[in-house]
């Protein structure tokens, strides 16, 4: 493989050589990108890049601010620091009927329903 000096970034790149062929620069650690200049997915931070804290619920974050994407086993929020529970719900005429009313407690998302369902979402902190 044959270096030569490019323009890789100053902080995110080992040095200022790249590979000859492909422009790939020599990146630090958790970084990125041809020219060393973005954190990996699941870091955020640039140019010091830190793991995602998603408390284990997903793998990757916005790579400037660290906000958790696409939260897993039931949770939300920035760091998937909540658990989530949806409770559906029967309306009638964008109204509930006290009578007519069925609670269920799901664990998981649903998907779409017709418009006769109502959602309400409750969310708790586990931390």
């Amino acid at each position: 493989m044959l270096f030569v000096a490019c323009n890789c970034h100053a902080i995110g790149a080992r040095d200022n050589f790249c590979d000859v062929e492909t422009g790939q620069c020599l990146c630090v650690p958790f970084v990125h990108r041809r020219i060393c200049e973005e954190c990996r997915p699941g870091y955020y931070g640039f140019p010091y890049c830190r793991k995602c804290d998603c408390n284990d619920n997903a793998e990757t974050c916005d790579n400037l601010t660290g906000e958790c994407y696409n939260c897993q086993n039931y949770t939300a929020g920035a760091h998937c620091e909540r658990f989530v529970f949806e409770i559906w719900y029967r309306c009638l005429s964008g109204k509930l009927s006290a009578g007519n009313v069925k609670f269920i407690l799901m664990f998981s998302k649903l998907g779409n329903r017709s418009r006769a369902w109502c959602k309400t979402i409750v969310t708790s902190y586990i931390k």
